[in-house]
């Protein structure tokens, strides 16, 4: 169903769609990642947290790739960009806060723009 959703993409919009698709899902991916390395961390699993943390910064160049695409087309005036992730260095930077604060604050976790 999907890759048949992103030929009707195609189709419509040509590379554009597609690609401000799945720049918007890169960027929510970069903060998925960054709460599951979160939750392994709190939940004693120390050994998921590095491949968490790198999964988000592939995402995170990922997302900086689509977001080139999509400010060069003429489309961005209708489908304006999607927030700007933080640097890349704030991943690591946020987790090593979260590692050194006293308290667990609770992590709200909420489906995907997609899935709501």
């Amino acid at each position: 169903m999907v890759g048949r959703a992103i030929a009707v993409f195609c189709q419509v919009g040509g590379w554009f769609l597609p690609m401000y698709g799945a720049g918007r899902l890169e960027a929510q991916n970069i903060r998925e990642y960054e709460v599951a390395a979160r939750l392994a961390l709190a939940a004693g699993q120390p050994g998921l947290v590095e491949p968490l943390l790198e999964m988000a910064e592939v995402e995170w160049d990922h997302e900086q790739y689509f977001r080139s695409k999509v400010l060069g087309h003429f489309l961005r005036r209708v489908f304006p960009p999607w927030p700007a992730p933080p640097p890349r260095a704030s991943i690591r930077e946020t987790l090593r806060d979260f590692e050194r604060s006293t308290e667990r604050p609770t992590i709200a976790v909420r489906a995907p723009w997609l899935l709501r």
